[in-house]
């Protein structure tokens, strides 16, 4: 009865007739789901795409307090605009102003469907929700952000909230940056990558979780972007890059290693023991060039040094391995560093060795 009943629609109203609109959108409000899913579908044989009228009616609906309600007039939308129509981008938008959350979260809903690819005025407004009070909305910007992969309008306006207050907003950000980029893209692996020196610690570590979410193991300007941060002023920035690295970087992987051995050298102490560390945890075990850029630091007058060489040699070196043992004992001939390097060789050293 009711597909006779929208078949009828398509033979006496023409698309377009204002009268037939209203008594269609009225039953968008029904109690009966079946009865709003037959309203959604008529729209297709009454309204024509981009109706000024029909769009302005159905919008109202995004206000309803009934759910069910705000999501047929959601799905109707995909039947009376085309997607780009600018009228309807900005009635949308208008709505993201509501004082309700749920008309907010439908109307992010509706951009979703509608919003042409690098739309900037659309991006700007939805991201603008990731700061929404609404965990929903905030979610629901997430979704629509989506739409826009890899555009770097959106990989720029989403980065922001990486520096919001709030944790969940901080949190929301991260999670809509995995979606606008693309996993790999090298514009949003840089942007995140700045982050790691924010003198904020909770948004240094959002960076990480970020760079870690779009730059997949092993992503070479990821580790490159990373590495450089070892070298910072700033031990907590120095602390963030080596946490990075732990996840971003293959593990034994020899150009990672050689990214992070060009820092060995630095004349800031605090800078080698952060290299030395993140040293420890890049290289494989046995590695050969690991053990020895590591070991040359066993003899260091700087004490903390001294103990983040002995971490890395322990992680990198195998117990049995003679070639750590022998560049390890090279060391031994310093008064400074003996007891460190006799409690080394005893971890190294298999029993009766």
């Amino acid at each position: 009865v009711r597909e006779a009943a929208m078949l009828a629609l398509s033979q006496v109203a023409e698309k377009g007739d204002q009268f037939a609109i209203k008594r269609v959108s009225r039953r968008l409000e029904h109690k009966l789901w079946w009865v709003r899913q037959a309203a959604v579908q008529a729209f297709a044989y009454v309204a024509e795409k981009g109706d000024f009228n029909c769009t302005r009616v159905v919008s109202t609906c995004l206000e309803h307090a009934d759910h069910n309600v705000r999501e047929a007039a959601v799905l109707a939308f995909s039947h009376i605009v085309e997607k780009g129509d600018g009228h309807a981008i900005t009635t949308m938008v208008q709505q993201l102003a509501r004082r309700d959350k749920n008309t907010r979260e439908a109307a992010l809903q509706v951009l979703t469907s509608i919003v042409d690819e690098g739309n900037q005025y659309a991006i700007n407004a939805v991201s603008s929700c990731l700061g929404d009070s609404s965990k929903k909305v905030r979610e629901a910007a997430a979704q629509a952000l989506a739409q826009h992969q890899g555009c770097e309008e959106a990989i720029l306006a989403v980065s922001q909230y990486f520096e919001h207050e709030d944790s969940d907003v901080r949190q929301a950000a991260i999670r809509a940056f995995a979606l606008v980029a693309e996993r790999g893209n090298e514009f949003a692996i840089s942007v995140a990558g700045d982050y790691l020196a924010h003198a904020n610690d909770g948004i240094r570590l959002g960076a990480v979780e970020a760079l870690v979410q779009i730059a997949g193991k092993g992503h070479r300007l990821a580790v490159a972007v990373v590495s450089r941060r070892l070298d910072h002023a700033e031990k907590s920035v120095r602390d963030a890059a080596v946490q990075a690295l732990a996840v971003v970087a293959l593990r034994g992987d020899p150009w990672a290693i050689s990214e992070i051995c060009c820092h060995l050298e630095h004349r800031d102490p605090g800078v080698r023991e952060s290299v030395l560390e993140a040293l420890g945890k890049v290289a494989e075990q046995g590695d050969q060039h690991a053990v020895a850029a590591v070991s040359q630091y066993l003899a260091h007058e700087d004490m903390g040094i001294r103990e983040a060489a002995v971490q890395a040699v322990l992680q990198v070196a195998q117990r049995g391995d003679e070639h750590a043992i022998a560049v390890v004992s090279q060391s031994w001939r310093y008064p400074i560093n003996c007891k460190e390097i006799n409690a080394l060789l005893e971890q190294l050293t298999d029993q009766g060795n």
